[in-house]
């Protein structure tokens, strides 16, 4: 009875220590910068909204997690609706710069917890930037609209705001990761994500 309780012991000792080997193993590997492959920012949007991100796992000394910086490039374009500043509606095209911050840990082998705080992330479009396409109705070229910029610019800002606030903070669980070469891949949900590695880049032999 003795030894029985003895060897239960050790095995478990053991497999915790291999455990903890995994997951230390997977901290070290997915620490660095990843960027994805464009993806529809959602359905619920009129106009369309593409997003392209940039995950820097930062990871703590000695610890199997830390800081996660988020950076994302979106290019929207879809219709600038009637507003009592706005009289007239016309489709516009605009990119918009994304920043977040939160937290990763490698909980598992193949298993990272994540944490964005909805209060970090920040959008930034430059009204200069926005491009008029044409009035909806008439479907005549617009002209130079400045007096609208700031409106159109924030009116975006918004709908974006809303949207991916939704989905960094979806971002809780990444399942089934797996580092392969210079390759992060993971689901989210139901949904398989590949992203590529920059800045130090692993040798591929």
């Amino acid at each position: 009875m003795i030894k029985t309780a003895l060897f239960a012991s050790i095995a478990l000792v053991s497999l915790t220590l291999v455990s903890c080997d995994e997951t230390a193993r997977l901290a070290k590997e997915i620490k660095g910068s990843w960027c994805g492959t464009p993806e529809r920012l959602s359905d619920k949007m009129s106009g369309t909204a593409n997003i392209v991100e940039t995950f820097n796992f930062v990871r703590d000394d000695d610890k199997n997690g830390g800081p996660l910086i988020i950076s994302a490039m979106v290019d929207a374009t879809g219709p600038l609706q009637q507003t009592d500043q706005i009289v007239q509606p016309y489709a516009l095209s605009a990119a918009a710069e994304v920043s977040a911050q939160g937290v990763w840990t490698a909980i598992d082998d193949d298993e990272v917890s994540v944490a964005i705080d909805p209060q970090s992330i920040e959008i930034d479009i430059d009204p200069a930037d926005i491009v008029f396409d044409a009035n909806l109705l008439t479907n005549q070229e617009a002209p130079a609209l400045d007096s609208i910029r700031p409106l159109a610019a924030a009116s975006l800002k918004a709908r974006l705001k809303r949207e991916i606030t939704t989905r960094f903070l979806e971002l809780k669980h990444l399942d089934d990761v797996k580092v392969k070469k210079n390759l992060l891949r993971y689901e989210v949900g139901k949904k398989d994500i590949t992203m590529s590695r920059i800045g130090d880049i692993e040798p591929t032999k």
